[in-house]
């Protein structure tokens, strides 16, 4: 058995060619001849070249790669960005040692039996290190994936299961809306838990409905703890089942299947009367949670450093954090994610600069890659981006016994700072910006030379990217207001800008702008949705909208057409049926998008509203906002039952102004407003003194008839 396990192990690193690939040949310095206008480069290519690189010269950074493509014999042609005189170029032709072909065994011995057990027992004597599964139909060792692929999902404020809403309400807690019929929602279970957290999942799984809701506090004694509520839906009911407690503040978390996954933090004090700082350690936790029981920790690994950020895929998951006292680079450790829970591939690894969000990491083919800004050099301020391909092999591949680490890298734009990172297949797009916009394109086929495919500069800068085939829309910010664009990247070596659309007047900002999660994608829809605010000077209001887009894929179009307004500034927005359903902390507004210029509200639900005073009507509560200008309230009375005071039964607008006093009296409400005439002075009444123009109301109403109230 062990003379065959050794043949075995000698055909894969005779005839493989991906992922184990022969080593790159001889380099050898090319013909390069520059236009004129220094915007093209002719290069002279030998047969026998493999690859050409064309590379630059600065004094700051040496030589970098800028282009890297696959020879043809002959003259070669490459764009070049504009650049002056004392920037120098070269192009170096890399030839290829060929691969050793499976041809060299008899036909015969490619039949029979090829898939092996990975190999157990007693490791002695034998090649136990090789953990696989060995496939030789292809004629090569590759990283595989599963068709039932263990996809993480990510936590959000909100989830939407058919026709119900399940909302994480950071001023009230979680909300359940039935929305089958849109132009007529309602609450239909609710759990109060304020101001403890915005982390939301669905479990999967029939009858009544099972969710986690993550929520977050500290104690003088227990310091920062992640709390695990388990909560059952049944009806209008929701309650919470089951808890626990974790030690550390919720860095990040994914959930697969049944099993949740916390990247927490405990932060320890240095010792009494000592100089040492604040030190961190991070623990990446697997729970499983089943119904009706308490989470059970399956797992446990130790993450070293702070402010842990997970990034994830099919069967995968990594996790970046900055090394104790270091912010300006990330140590990464990427799992194989598998029914059993995570599986280290490999030893974690330190990146040249600081890993920013999870769009900057990347796994596939067994390749690792990373877009990473370091942005000191030594005392001066210096940003640069860098891309970096680390080997990481799947579980279930062989492999040799050692760690080869980095493989290639790719420096971009010092002195830009990195705003937007996204991958597609072997393409990575980066956005850095210092005075335009420059959108890299980064081929990526070639693990040990990654090299621009092409990019383009357009003014602005792009926060986020959502690939849609041969198209990239971006969110971003233009002329002092949110942008959203369509870039044609099917070729990547001329990357277009279909068109770009400012969304507002200066002054308009999005939260789609730093989460991804308020945008809104529907390609099928043909359909975007972002959430906007403006301000309105001449009436000293907030704007807040959803803004709808055409995305017309077929021609490469991008349209702005109509809005849905909103009372408070709108979060989230997706397609129920065919109704947009937006949502913000205070209200839930359904809309008919038949006519996309022209969107018909169908119903407006109110979720949240502030309660300054509180009075006693019998069996009722009498709630009331006292409102002001000040963030767009208005002076409103709504009315409760006592015992359920989350269940409005009626609201009034009290009128204009802001409620000073409000008391019951015989059955009779008073309600004393003022009305002030010079609004940016009002807050500084105290100090200046009211203004002549100022007026008090007082309204007196009839309670005898609550819910109802009627104007005496």
């Amino acid at each position: 058995m062990h003379r065959l396990c050794l043949f075995l192990v000698a055909l894969v690193f005779l005839g493989t060619s991906n992922p184990l690939s022969a080593a790159p040949g001889a380099r050898k310095s090319l013909s390069l001849v520059l236009s004129k206008d220094r915007m093209s480069a002719q290069v002279t290519v030998p047969n026998g070249v493999g690859s050409v690189t064309v590379e630059k010269f600065h004094r700051a950074g040496g030589w970098q790669k800028f282009a890297s493509k696959k020879a043809v014999p002959g003259v070669m042609k490459f764009r070049l960005p504009a650049t002056g005189k004392e920037v120098r170029w070269r192009a170096i032709g890399r030839y290829e040692v060929p691969n050793v072909s499976l041809t060299k065994f008899p036909a015969k011995f490619y039949t029979g039996e090829n898939l092996f057990a990975p190999i157990t027992g007693n490791a002695s004597g034998s090649i136990a290190w090789l953990n696989a599964t060995i496939s030789m139909d292809a004629g090569s060792v590759r990283s595989t994936e599963a068709v039932g692929a263990i996809v993480p999902e990510e936590a959000d404020i909100w989830k939407t299961d058919g026709n119900m809403v399940y909302f994480f309400n950071q001023l009230r807690g979680l909300q359940v809306l039935d929305l089958t019929n849109p132009a007529d929602p309602h609450l239909t279970a609710s759990l109060r838990l304020p101001a403890v957290g915005q982390n939301l999942y669905l479990l999967p799984g029939t009858g009544d409905r099972r969710l986690v809701l993550l929520t977050e506090s500290w104690s003088p004694t227990g310091g920062q703890s992640t709390r695990i509520n388990l909560v059952k839906v049944s009806g209008n009911v929701a309650e919470i089942i089951q808890t626990q407690d974790v030690p550390g503040n919720l860095g990040d978390s994914r959930l697969a299947g049944n099993r949740l996954i916390l990247a927490t933090t405990e932060w320890n004090a240095p010792v009494a009367d000592s100089f040492a700082s604040w030190t961190s350690s991070c623990r990446l936790s697997e729970w499983l949670l089943t119904a009706d029981q308490a989470p059970q920790k399956a797992a446990e690994t130790v993450i070293k450093g702070a402010n842990p950020l997970i990034s994830s895929g099919p069967d995968w998951l990594a996790v970046a954090a900055y090394p104790n006292g270091q912010w300006d680079v990330s140590e990464v450790s990427v799992f194989a994610l598998r029914p059993s829970g995570l599986v280290l591939m490999a030893p974690p690894f330190r990146t040249a600069g600081a890993v920013a969000n999870k769009f900057a990491m990347n796994w596939s083919n067994n390749v690792f890659t990373t877009v990473s800004q370091k942005n000191w050099n030594g005392f001066r301020w210096s940003p640069t981006t860098t891309l970096e391909n680390f080997r990481v092999w799947s579980p279930d591949v062989v492999h040799p016994l050692v760690f080869e680490g980095p493989l290639g890298k790719l420096e971009l734009a010092r002195g830009e700072s990195l705003f937007a990172t996204r991958f597609a297949n072997d393409k990575a797009y980066i956005v850095t910006f210092l005075r335009t916009d420059p959108l890299w394109v980064v081929d990526l086929s070639d693990p040990m030379n990654p090299a621009v495919a092409g990019h383009i500069e357009v003014p602005g800068w792009s926060t986020h990217l959502e690939p849609i085939g041969d198209l990239l829309f971006s969110i971003g910010w233009e002329s002092g207001t949110v942008a959203a664009s369509l870039f044609d990247v099917a070729d990547p070596s001329s990357p277009q800008l279909l068109r770009r659309i400012n969304l507002g007047d200066p002054g308009t900002y999005s939260e789609a702008m730093w989460n991804e999660k308020a945008l809104k994608v529907l390609p099928e829809a043909g359909l975007a949705m972002i959430p906007l605010s403006s301000y309105d000077r001449g009436t000293n209001t907030s704007q807040p909208v959803v803004q709808l887009l055409d995305i017309d894929v077929a021609k490469g179009e991008l349209t702005k057409r109509g809005t849905i307004a909103h009372a408070f500034e709108a979060r989230r927005a997706d397609l129920i049926g065919d109704a947009v359903v937006s949502i913000s902390q205070r209200v839930l507004v359904a809309a008919d998008i038949k006519d996309r210029d022209a969107p018909a509200l169908l119903s407006e639900v109110t979720l949240a509203w502030p309660v300054d005073r509180v009075l006693e009507a019998g069996k009722f509560l009498v709630q009331i906002e006292d409102g002001g200008w000040y963030g767009g309230g208005t002076a409103t009375a709504r009315i409760s039952p006592s015992d359920a005071p989350e269940s409005i039964l009626a609201e009034m607008d009290l009128g204009e102004g802001t409620v000073k006093a409000a008391e019951i009296r015989d059955g009779k409400l008073f309600v004393l407003r003022e009305l002030a005439s010079a609004q940016p002075l009002y807050y500084w009444s105290p100090i200046v003194g009211k203004s002549a123009g100022n007026k008090l109301i007082l309204d007196i109403y009839d309670t005898s008839a609550a819910p109802t109230l009627s104007l005496l």
